[in-house]
């Protein structure tokens, strides 16, 4: 193992309820994948000596801990950037905590709400489990250890509003929110109100992100900390999703076209790129189909955006947002080539075709408004990430 520099990024963890630092493997599991950093884990709960028993306290001690870890370590470490990565009820903690420096921060499967009844729901099927709001409460976990639970964590729970917290670290935080579609804990979370700026991919995986999914998360960390597209999800052939949306820049404009009048949804509005999956397809390789289909435009390589979008779900599948960029000289290419832009013969979804501003595109009134938004989230994110804009 290469030996760490005092300037060496740093990656501390937030483990999630009632589970000791390294979160049940999750997070020794994800070091091992990510070398040249170092690795900073801690407990937020007491741990019995037999390592048996975790006594948990309130949500803003926590808070509390995390702020003096993060914040020892920027002394100690002044030259390092310093990322997180949390887990589960991690995330609300993180969300919670006065953070200030961060470089990024990973939100692994993270609940949209908290509450005393929730989590009664959830871990009240241990047999041997008391559930108290006003004395110590015993679970009786999965593994047959036990989480003791003080009245303080019951009270730190009250009106806690956990997308909001999770919003306001996105505004000064680059953040990544990685939700699990199979999530046997949690189930499926509201995450509506989240600030647009944060960055959303939806896995194939179970509450801890086991199995094949944990080699994949560690690649979707991997490349969110080197400031790379997020893509690693939207290679993956192994999902189910309805289908792809994508904005194409060409130069600093958007390539769009006009729906048919005749089309059963959204008649005569303006449209992106894109449409239903195929086979098995991944959703880069329906994005690549579908506009080499719509506008004979190879966009191998030059997708730099993705992001799942569980709002469009049917049938409890997604549709995934991308973004491409071409450079100003490839309008020539589209459609028969020298044939002018709007003059392209369309399909029989299609009235013509057309370049706008974004904000212009942003602004119409007679386009899909869902795409729209997902456009919106992107430029927000590309202002928050600090992206290099749209050449």
């Amino acid at each position: 193992m290469a030996r760490l520099k005092p300037d060496s990024p740093i990656i501390l963890y937030s483990h999630g309820f009632g589970v000791r630092q390294d979160d049940r493997g999750l997070f020794t599991e994800i070091a091992q994948q990510l070398p040249g950093y170092r690795h900073i884990m801690f407990d937020y709960n007491q741990v019995d000596e037999d390592g048996r028993s975790l006594t948990v306290g309130s949500l803003i001690d926590q808070a509390k801990l995390l702020e003096q870890t993060c914040n020892s370590l920027k002394a100690t470490y002044p030259k390092a950037l310093i990322y997180l990565v949390a887990h589960s009820q991690g995330c609300v903690v993180a969300a919670l905590a006065k953070l200030t420096g961060l470089t990024a921060a990973i939100l692994l499967a993270p609940p949209s709400s908290i509450s005393y009844d929730r989590m009664r729901t959830i871990f009240e099927q241990g047999r041997n489990s008391r559930f108290s709001r006003n004395s110590i409460s015993t679970l009786e976990r999965s593994d047959r250890s036990t989480t003791t639970v003080l009245p303080t964590y019951w009270v730190s729970l009250d009106n806690l509003d956990v997308p909001g917290a999770i919003s306001q670290l996105a505004q000064h935080t680059r953040t990544l929110l990685v939700e699990a579609s199979q999530d046997e804990i949690l189930g499926l979370q509201d995450f509506t109100t989240l600030y647009p700026g944060i960055n959303r991919q939806i896995l194939v995986a179970d509450h801890n992100f086991t199995g094949s999914a944990r080699q994949l998360t560690a690649d979707l960390i991997q490349s969110f900390l080197q400031a790379q597209p997020v893509l690693a999800n939207a290679t993956n052939t192994n999902q189910e999703f309805n289908g792809v949306k994508g904005t194409i820049f060409i130069g600093e404009q958007v390539l769009v076209y006009r729906r048919s009048p005749d089309i059963a949804r959204h008649p005569n509005e303006l449209d992106l790129s894109g449409g239903g999956r195929e086979g098995r397809e991944s959703p880069i390789e329906t994005l690549c189909r579908e506009a080499k289909e719509e506008f004979n435009l190879d966009l191998h390589d030059k997708i730099v955006y993705s992001r799942s979008y569980p709002v469009f779900a049917r049938d409890g599948r997604i549709w995934y947002f991308m973004v491409a960029k071409l450079p100003t000289e490839a309008a020539q290419h589209i459609g028969a080539g020298s044939t002018p832009l709007n003059d392209v013969a369309p399909g029989y979804e299609s009235q013509h075709y057309q370049l706008m501003n974004p904000n212009e595109y942003l602004a119409a009134t007679d386009a899909w408004a869902d795409y729209q938004q997902c456009t919106k989230d992107y430029l927000v994110y590309q202002e928050t990430s600090h992206e290099t804009p749209t050449r």
